[in-house]
Formats: structure tokens, sequence, C-alpha cells
């Protein structure tokens, strides 16, 4: 062999290992003989050859007695070696230590050798007896500096390790920052093998061994050798600390303690026979290989890039969360992302699982939350509200109904998790799924439907014996079998051979044949079982080392527990008393408790506490957990916490609950749930009442919707005890809104008939529905309507004015909820095609007349009629006949609508709609007087004509200039604000607007038609005045689709694929709005579907444009492009064109009209292109596509036809399962914005407004918001 280097001459191989190969060689230069390390692991990459080489020559400046001294270092074909001094002797893994004394004595040598590295920033990180050489004379020397690879490298993706892992400290494994500690950790594995002739962690597969090396806690080493001295004892344990802190602080440290009289002192005392409960070797799995296998598999499946489910279930104690844990080992050491969620039996908060994994997350890496979209931050900042310090520019988005705020979560939440699984394959589980709340089940759900081409492996574990779970948790398991999408996995008890192994494991000896038997007939081969079992006769001295095996004292093991909870009983009996009253009071806590908590419900000293909790730690009742806020413990088990409180009397548990409540209420005072819980237990019903509501009110906006269904119906039982009516009835109007949002409606309607009889109660006793005039006068600048007229209003601004002036049967109130208006009752029929409602008595119009159930069928037939002109009469299609009615086909009164007297109204509609509720909010369903409507005096909305009957009357409007209204003397409706006159500004630029804003003339200015640049720089100049409101809306590029050149589908793709709507809306300083890259349907709609639309591609769009005859733009017919606002320029319109322009080579007209001007060209003449927006006039897909772009039935402002997607939302109206109704809608949607490019989606959008600080205005919608609602606080000087 030639040479390395024309230097070292190699002269044969000493031994060789997974990193390479060791020769003994010759320096030519200094005649001397060296080793040679020559490394050539093939796993190795140019990163890690790199660390060895500079390690390596690091190595070289290290000059210690105790240390093998590096020479050289270098490449030799494409591989590193190492030059070294040449040690006669032998490994400490060929001849390691016989006796306690040579034992410390090479210890002390490794720590002086370490303590000189660590000094010089080295640390060794493969601390094992293969790089101990002992020379002759007694000398230590170390080496093998900085060789270690990083774990991943070495572990496939189905778990075979390449190396050893004996020795390896879990941040280490976890791939943790790491410091010198990690070769303690190692000299304490070492230590241990040479103490007790075992190693710490031991098991036939490498990846068991690391598990043990992360979670279970080392057999103490004189249990395998009582003749060890206590202090080394002591010594060896704190080395093996799973955590850095615990453990010495320095090898120094490491040394003093070997070097301290009387460490060597061995006990008097004979090796007693008898095994202790330390000995007990806890966190190790035995008998579940088969299982473990499997799920080993689905995780390389999932790392490979297609996500896979997990569904493990079993009853309590059968190793569920044991066979977790060897997956999150195999998963961490691998470089993965472990997302862990647990549930328990006390108070489940609304989405509780995951709110624990991000605050996980964030802890750590807050640096990728601030990477997405701001939507995205500000959804995910509802569940973890502590961190919107961290971004205060974020603004967290309101509540719009609850299915779709849940629908907006779980998008942002899986845009999330697939960004973290851009930067590590994830892990994510959910254990205890059958205390699981709703939510966390349906976005679990939605996760693992939606997230399908990533690397990431989802687990549910759940009981499906003792405690089969909610009925989310069977719907969700029913649709992972129905789709699947998820591989089931049984753990079931184990068979008297699988025993065996887990009590030879678990006891570290054979036992006898009878005592083997008797144990497996008791527990019949449940794990915990077998575990409290083995541990309450070890407490008890009843086992014996006999022949080298574990025999029971006496022939029998009488009085062994029938069940696990007795058992568990028996050994807390066992325990001294004050410790049993400490576990008490930590039981009623929950499975995890606070020590200051405690102390201060059981008035304890810090002394006495700790000596309790060492104690119940020392018996494996609890044990620490980390925590950097106060200590934190955990039952060792579910189960533990559960049994107590079965046998714990109920006086006890009452003046526990008493006294802990108060010392929540300090220390977690945003834990409604749990404060709920405890005051209820306690008895103080007012308080729990408060906190019930609290924590229905938190689970709605949450979109908990089971949760709220559950605080609230509490509450309500405990109000109907102390018979608080007015208080009830506001809980049921709630739980109404609750079940509405569920879409059970037959539920919604019981609870509000009951709602409806204790609010007539209550307003016989107190006028509740009466308001004194309000006297302050807010003064509000806002685009200027189209119409008064309801059944004409199609517009943001048209209808925001028409809400104020008129009132339908319901309303938005002001927490976005449908609650009665006009009607004070009503009826739905069991198929949910008749709706009876009833109208309040003394309702009238503004001059004073009867309003009645008359005008609501005269106002929905004139808006239905074919003469009518409404733009918004195809809202009212789903009504029976009214398609045919519209047409001029069919009879009045064959149409759905009939007053039946002057106070019932029926409606009948074509087939069951969910958002019929919703849709009798909008203004084409409110009533019209007709004497005025028909009467001479015309045009009937003029300010001196109009008669309404809403809150407010229109005093003046001078068109182009102002608008005031004033307080309507008859309204009868709840008005809970104080603004009895509005001045109305109308807005036609912002600059005098604003101007009037800053010095105090304006205390609000609307938003809604201001361009997205103008919106980005008002948040900007005013953070605290500035309001996001909700709004399912989407500003969208309209093509008219019946004329050259845009009937040409390839000519509308190409006008698409030109336009980058991220550098749009960033160009165009639009960054807090969010680019529309998915479906016509915005985010929060249910049916949204992200990443549909067609993306940038300029070689796309010059090929489509030359497909259909313009190359290069050649021969382009003039177009007319058209928006709202400014003349002097769009920043939007700009952009595009000038893209289009670039890219295309088509060079487009822009024109800027004003509001008025810009919709009666859309509905009249539409022009080419047209920058457009839409807002869902209700909560549900139909106002978007079908309302929109149906051929015959919709807006349809493109001038479009296509009978596939026509067909898609006839369909959808006509089904009731609301999956398939999704589905269907998606795929329109996909018609519409992909394969036909009708529409280019630009971004989604939001309501916005101005509003000064000393008013207060609720969040709603634009066309949704009621200014009876606001009020002002203090009129501005």
């Amino acid at each position: 062999m030639d040479p390395i280097d024309e230097r070292y001459q190699i002269q044969k191989e000493l031994g060789r290992g997974g990193m390479g190969i060791v020769y003994l060689g010759h320096d030519e230069l200094l005649d001397r003989p060296v080793a040679i390390k020559v490394v050539s692991d093939p796993n190795l990459d140019t990163k890690t050859r790199s660390r060895i080489l500079r390690e390596a020559r690091l190595s070289a400046h290290m000059n210690h007695p105790n240390i093998v001294a590096v020479y050289d270092a270098g490449e030799t074909e494409g591989n590193p070696y190492i030059v070294m001094e040449y040690i006669e002797g032998h490994s400490a893994f060929e001849l390691p230590p016989r006796d306690v004394d040579e034992i410390v004595d090479i210890a002390i040598q490794l720590c002086d050798a370490l303590a000189h590295a660590h000094e010089q920033g080295i640390v060794h990180r493969d601390l094992k007896p293969e790089n101990i050489l002992l020379t002759s004379d007694g000398k230590v020397k170390l080496t093998d500096f900085g060789l270690a690879t990083q774990l991943s490298s070495r572990i496939s993706s189905d778990g075979a390790v390449v190396g050893t892992v004996y020795y390896l400290a879990p941040e280490l494994l976890q791939g943790l920052t790491i410091d010198e500690r990690v070769d303690l950790y190692a000299l304490g594995a070492l230590l241990y093998e040479w103490s007790t002739g075992e190693l710490p962690f031991v098991a036939s597969d490498p990846m068991a061994i690391i598990t043990q090396h992360l979670f279970a806690p080392a057999v103490p080493p004189r249990a395998r050798n009582p003749k060890l001295p206590e202090a080394l004892d002591r010594l060896i344990l704190r080395l093996l600390s799973k955590s850095p802190e615990d453990r010495p602080a320095s090898a120094r440290e490491v040394r003093e303690i070997l070097q301290a009289p009387g460490l060597l002192k061995r006990d008097a005392g004979a090796v007693l026979a008898t095994p202790s409960l330390e000995w007990i070797g806890r966190g190790r799995m035995a008998g579940r290989e088969h299982e473990l296998q499997q799920a080993r598999s689905l995780w390389g499946r999932a790392i490979g890039g297609k996500s896979q489910t997990l569904l493990l279930k079993g009853e309590a104690g059968i190793g569920k969360t044991r066979l977790i844990h060897e997956l999150i080992a195999q998963a961490e050491v691998t470089g993965a992302l472990v997302l862990l969620g647990l549930n328990d039996a006390q108070a489940a908060q609304p989405f509780g699982a995951f709110k624990q994994i991000l605050r996980s997350v964030l802890e750590d890496r807050i640096d990728l939350l601030a990477a997405l979209p701001e939507h995205v931050i500000a959804d995910l900042l509802a569940l973890v509200p502590e961190y919107q310090p961290h971004f205060p520019d974020t603004m967290v988005r309101p509540a719009l109904d609850t299915a779709l705020e849940q629908q907006r979560l779980f998008e942002s939440l899986a845009i999330y998790l697939s960004r973290l699984s851009e930067h590590a394959p994830v892990l994510l589980v959910i254990e205890d799924a059958q205390w699981a709340d709703s939510g966390t089940l349906y976005l679990f759900r939605y996760l693992v439907q939606q997230i399908r081409e990533r690397p990431i492996l989802f687990v549910l574990t759940y009981r499906d014996i003792e405690a089969p779970g909610t009925q989310a948790l069977q719907e969700v398991l029913l649709d992972f079998q129905r789709e699947q999408l998820a591989r089931p996995l049984a753990l079931d008890r184990l068979n008297e051979e699988q025993t065996q192994a887990m009590l030879v494991t678990f006891l570290g000896a054979e036992l006898s044949p009878e005592l083997m038997s008797e144990i497996y007939e008791v527990t019949e081969g449940n794990p915990f079982f077998i575990e409290e079992l083995c541990k309450g006769l070890v407490e008890k001295g009843r086992l014996v080392y006999k022949d080298d095996r574990l025999q029971a004292v006496g022939k029998e093991l009488l009085g062994i527990p029938s069940n696990v909870r007795i058992a568990i009983h028996t050994r807390i009996l066992a325990m001294p008393p004050q410790t049993q009253k400490i576990l008490e009071a930590a039981a009623v806590r929950g499975r995890t408790f606070e020590l200051d908590v405690i102390r201060s419900v059981e008035r304890l000293d810090e002394i006495e506490l700790s000596e309790a909790l060492k104690s119940a730690e020392r018996a494996q009742i609890i044990e620490e957990l980390p925590s950097d806020n106060g200590r934190r413990f955990c039952f060792t088990h579910t189960l533990i916490p559960a049994a107590m409180l079965d046998r714990m009397p109920s006086n006890r548990q009452r003046s526990l609950h008493a006294r802990m409540a108060p010392v929540l209420e300090t220390s977690s005072p945003t834990e409604y749930e749990t404060l709920a819980h405890h005051y209820h237990a306690a008895g103080e019903a007012q308080k729990a009442i408060d906190y019930l509501l609290r924590a229905g009110d938190r689970a709605h906006a949450l979109y908990a919707c089971q949760e709220a269904i559950e605080y609230f119906s509490q509450a309500l039982e405990l109000q109907a005890d102390r018979q608080e009516n007015s208080a009830a009835a506001r809980t049921l109007l709630k739980l109404g809104l609750v079940y509405s949002a569920d879409f059970q409606f037959d539920r919604a309607q019981s609870a509000y008939e009951r709602a409806f009889d204790l609010w007539e109660l209550v307003w016989r006793s107190d006028d509740e529905a009466k308001a004194a005039e309000p006297a302050e006068t807010l003064r509000f600048a806002m685009d200027e309507p189209l119409t008064l007229d309801p059944g004409l209003a199609n517009d943001d601004p048209s209808s925001f004015v028409i809400g104020q002036l008129f009132e339908g049967l319901l309303e938005v109130d002001a927490a976005s909820g449908i609650v009665p208006a006009l009607a004070s009752r009503w009826d739905v029929s069991e198929d949910g095609r008749r709706y009876t409602f009833h109208l309040r008595e003394g309702r009238r119009w503004s001059d004073g007349r009867p309003l009645t159930a008359a005008d609501f069928e005269y106002a929905w037939k004139r808006n239905l009629s074919r003469g009518s002109q409404s733009p918004a009469a195809q809202l009212l299609n789903g009504i029976e006949n009214a398609k045919v009615y519209a047409e001029g086909g069919g009879e009045a009164a064959n149409l759905g609508v009939k007053a039946v007297d002057d106070l019932t109204l029926e409606i009948r509609l074509e087939s069951p709609a969910a958002y019929f509720p919703q849709l009798l909010t909008h203004p084409v369903t409110y009533p019209l007087p007709r004497w005025v409507v028909e009467g001479e005096r015309q045009p009937w909305t003029d300010v001196e004509n109009i008669v309404s009957n809403g809150p407010y009357r229109l005093k003046a409007w001078a068109a182009g200039d102002k608008m005031i209204l004033t307080f309507n003397p008859y309204y009868r409706g709840l008005f809970p604000g104080n603004v009895g006159r509005v001045e109305a500004p109308a807005i036609t630029q912002y600059a005098p607007m604003l101007e009037a804003f800053d010095r105090g003339s304006l205390d609000g200015i609307s938003l809604i038609n201001a361009d997205p640049g103008t919106i980005s720089h008002l948040k900007a100049t005013y953070r605290r005045e500035f309001r996001v409101t909700p709004m399912l809306s989407t500003l969208y590029v309209a093509f008219r689709t019946d004329l050259p050149p845009f009937d040409d589908a390839r000519v509308r793709k190409a006008f698409v694929h030109a336009i980058d709507r991220v550098a749009l809306l960033r160009e165009t300083g639009s960054v807090h709005f969010e680019p529309a890259q998915g479906g016509f349907l915005p985010p929060g709609m249910p049916g949204h579907s992200p990443d549909i639309g067609l993306g940038v591609d300029a070689e796309a769009a010059q090929r489509l444009l030359e497909e259909a005859g313009y190359p290069r733009g050649d021969n382009f017919p003039p177009v007319e492009f058209l928006y709202s606002g400014d003349p002097e320029g769009n920043p939007v319109a700009s952009y595009l064109q000038q893209q289009w322009a670039d890219i295309l080579g088509v060079a487009v007209k822009v024109q800027g009209l004003a509001w008025g001007e810009f919709t009666h060209r859309q509905s009249s003449d539409p022009p080419h292109i047209a920058i457009n927006g839409w807002q869902a006039d209700y909560q549900d897909p139909d106002s978007m596509l079908r309302i929109l772009f149906h051929s015959r039935e919709g807006v349809n402002d493109i001038r479009w036809s296509n009978q596939a997607f026509d067909s898609l939302v006839e369909e959808a109206t006509q089904i009731a399962d609301r999956k398939a109704r999704i589905e269907l809608y998606q795929e329109a949607d996909r018609i519409l914005v992909a394969d036909e490019a009708a529409v280019m989606p630009l971004s989604y959008a939001q309501g916005r407004q101005l509003v000064k600080s000393y008013v207060k205005i609720p969040r709603s919608p634009p066309s949704l918001l009621r200014l009876k609602h606001a009020v002002v606080i203090q009129t501005p000087e």
C-alpha cells in the first residue's frame, strides 16, 4: 500500500468498526510508530467529514497524559484520516475493570481527560469502552475525540441502527443542543456497566434501548450489585439523569466526588434477598414486538412523503402510551418533530390538545410562525393568545358563524402543519381521545383528510372498552373506516408467555412458575395491573429471591386485589397519612398538578409537602415534570387519580373542591372550564354558572360546538334550580345559536322555544324590549348607497344603510349570532321545508301603521315578480315555486310565502336549506310598506316619502354630501346602544375624510370599498383605530366570456397565468391581504379549496395566447378594463395592466369609475375585464357560486354558461348530506377558476373600519353592522 501523504507507511490492520479501519503505521519522517485511523463510513456527508477533520485538528492541540495524542489529519482517496499516538495495551471493552477500586481509579483518570478536553471546547460525544485504552502500568488513554456521527445518519426509516447506542445521552439522541454533560452521561453508563456487569438499558432492539435512554429511569446499580457503596450508587444515578441540569456540572466536579473520603465505604449489613421498589425496571416494553413493527412501518412510509394515520386502541393500562414512547424515540432520533397532545378526564378545553401542541412548538420555534401568512397567524393566535405580544401588528380575526370559523381555523392549522413538515418529518400524536373535545377530534380528522402528500404520521390513541368515547370520536372513527384513511391497531392483553417476558424485564429476574401463573390468572395480562400488583407485592416484602428466582412468601398470594383500581387503592392506603392527604388533593386537581396549588389548598409548609411528594415519587405514584414556571407533577397513570376519586368520601371531595377553586381563581384565572368544574363540585352554584357561561362562550368562539352545548346545558340546569328566568333565557338563546351552527336545527328550535317562553315571562314583569330614546350622535363616514329599496340592494353600502332603516324576521346581534327580530318565535316542520313565523304584537312602521305578515308576503312576491329587477331575487329561489313565479309562469297563490293572519307568516321551501335562517337577515327578505311603495309620491325611497320599520328613520339625505338618520320613536325592538343620531358624510375620496377623522370631526370611517394599498397604509398609520371585521369576500378579475377575445378559455388562462398574486399584493403594498391562490370560495367558507387556482407561469401564458391566435400579443383586439375607485389610478389595476403588457405583449385600457356608475356598467353592459368583489349574502357556498355564476339563476355579470357548473350547484341545493354538498361545490369551484378560468381570484378580503377608541361598535360584517348596538362612551369636545 502506498504511503499516506508520502509519509505514513501502513504496516498492518489493528481493528475495524462502523466508522472505519485502524492501522499500525510508521511515520517515515519522525521514525516512530503511529496509529492511523481511516474514516470510511459511506454515510458521511461533506459537512460531517469537514467537522471530523476540524475537530481532529483541534484535538492535536490537546496535550494531556490521559488523552491519545493526535499528530496529523488529512484526506486520502476522499476519506478523512487521523494520525495518532500508538498505545500498546487493551481497550476497556476487551479488559474491563475488575473491582470497585479499579473502577474508581479509571473513572478519575477519565475525568481528568474529559475536563482537559472540555476546557478546550471539545466534546467527545462517543465515550464507550472501545475508546478507552488501558496500558499495562494502569494508565488510561482516551481516544477518538470528534469522530461521532449524527445519530440520524445511523438510523434507517425502519428503525435499523448502525453502531452502539448504549452510552448516548437523551439530548444527543433528540438532536438538541449539547455540551460536555453528554460525556458525563456516557461516563455514568460506563460506571454502571463496570459496577454491575450489566448495561443500564438493554434490549434486543437498539430502538428500544434508545427509548429507555429517553424515558426509562435506570434501576439503581445497587439493585444489581448490593455490595456497591451507596455514594457511588448515587453518583452513577446522577450521571444518568435524563436532564443535563440534574447531572454534575463538570468532569472536575465528578472527579472531586470520586476522590471524596468515604466514597468506597461499604454497608455493614448482609445482602438483602428481598427486592425494593427502586429495583423495578420501569419504562421498558416487552411482548409488543409485532405491534411496534407495524407502527414503525407506517412511520417509514410517512417519512417517504406520504402521510399515514395510526389509530391505536385498547383498554386502560394496556400499553398504548408505552408503544407511543417507542415511536416517539424513533421519530426524535431521526430528526423528526414530535407534536404531542394529551387529554384527561377533567374539564376538557376546546382544542386543548392542539393548544398544547402549538405552545410546545412556539416555545422553541416561534420563527416558523412568523413566516406564515398574516391570516394564518391571526387564526393560530386565537388558540394561544399569550403569544399575541410577539405579533403586535397582527389582529386576531373576529368571529363569523361558528361552522365557518371552525373551517377557517382548520385550514390555517393545516397550512401551519404543512409548513412544519417542510423542515422535518412530523409525528403528531393525540393521546386518550376518548376524553378529547369535539374540536380536537374534528380538527384531527380534517388534517388527516386534507394533508396527504407530506412526511407526517398522525396517531390517535383511545380506549375502546371502559371509556368508549364521545359521539364525536365515534363519528371520526367511522369516517376513517369508511374512507380507509387510517390503519387501526388494537392492543390486546398479553398472553401468558408475553406476561412472563414483561415480568422478567420489569423485575429483573425469573419468577417461579407458581408465582407467574397466579399473577397472570389475576391480572389477565393487563400490563398496568401487572405493574401495580408487583409494586404492591414488593412494597409489602412478599417477594424474595430463592434458587435464583423470585418467589412469593408463603404458599399462596393471599389477598391479591381483584382489579387494578383496588390494587391502586391498596397501595395508597399503605402510604403515610400526610402523603395520602396530598395525593387526594392532587387527584381532585387532575392528572397533573402544581406544587404551589397543593401547598395552598392543604396549607402545608415547603418541608412537609416536599417529604410527602418524595414518598409518593419513591412509590412511583407520581413523577415530577419539567417546568419553567413552578414545580409540576403528574400521576404516573390516569387510572391512579380516577381510582382515588372513586373511593374518596363525597364530603372530603367537596371540601377539597371548595378550597381549590379560589386558589386556581388566583393562579389560573382563565381556566374557565376547570373553575366551573371545581365550583360546581363545591356546591357554589352562582360561581359555577358564571364560569360555565364563560367556558361556553369561549368554546363557541373556538368553534367547539359540542363543548359549548355541554357547558351551556350545565349552566341551564343550575339556573333552572335557582329560577333565574332572565339569565336562563339568554343562555337558551346561546344554546340555540350553537345548535344552529352545528346544523342541529331541531334541537335549536327546541332551545329557542324554551327561550321564547322565558322571555315572555320576563317581558311581562320588565319591559326590556323598550329603551329610552338614545341621545348620543355618531359621525360615521360611509360609501353612499345606490338604493334604499331593500328589494334592490345588492351592494354593501346600500345593505348597510337599509339595515339601519329596516328590520326583518331575524337579525344579526352584536356577537354575530342569529336572533329573533320581528319574529317572536317560529316552528320548523320535521322535514325542514316549512317555517311558520309568529310576529311580535304591537310592531309599527315609522308612520304609525301596524306591521303585519302581509307586508312580508307583499315584499317577497314583489321582489320575485318578473318585472321587479331585484338583483338579489335569486336568493329567494329556494322558496317553493319561486323560479316558476319569477319567470312569469306561476300564480302568486302557489308561491311558498303566505300571510296566514296578521301575525303569522308561513314559508315553504323546495327542499331543506341549512342556511335559510341566515338568509332571513338579508334585505331582500325585509317587509315593505305597500301603500308607500305603490303610492303616488315617487320615488318612494326619497327622504320625504320613505317609511321604514327599523331603529332609525331617514332624516335627511343630500346626494354626494351627507345622510342623517335619527331614532325611530315607533321602534320597539331591542336597542342596546345609545346612538340616537347618525351623521354620515358620503365618501368620495378618503383624504378629506381622514383629515376630518384626525381633527375629531368624525368618529369613524367605513373602508368597505378601499383598495388594498389604501388599507395597508391606513393599518400602519392608525394602529389603534384600525378595526378588522369578519367578511367572507373575494376580490377577483371578471372576464366577459360571451365576447371575443375572452370567449376563448385559452385567452382567459393566459391572462391568469401571467399574474403572480403574491407579488401583486407585495408590489401594491397589500401585504395584509391574503393572496387568492385557491378557489373562488374564500377561507372560512365550507368548501374552500386551497391551491386549486392557476399559478403564475409565463411560458404557459405565452403558449396559450399563441394557440389562441395572438402570438406575443399580435392582433389582440382592444379591450376595456374597469375598476371602481379613483379615476387617477388604482395600484392593483396598474400592476395587472403592466404584467399583461410585459408577459403577453397585450395593452389594455384601464379606467376607474365611481361606485354607482361601475355597478350600472356591470349589470347592463359588462366590460371585457373588471376588478370586482363579492361578499357572501349568507354563510353557505351557494351564496358565492350559484347566486353569482349560475347561467340562469345567478347575477352572472361575466355572461358565462357552463352546463356542468350549473348542474353541480343545482344538485347541491337539493341534497341534505353536508359532506356531499361540499364536494359538489368544490368541483364547481374548480371548473370556475381552474378548468375554465372564467374569473381570476386575486385576494380574500375582510371588512375594515377606522373607529375612535371612545366608540364601541360590534365587529360585524359591514353589510350586517347595526348601529343600534353602537355605544359612544364620551362625546369628544
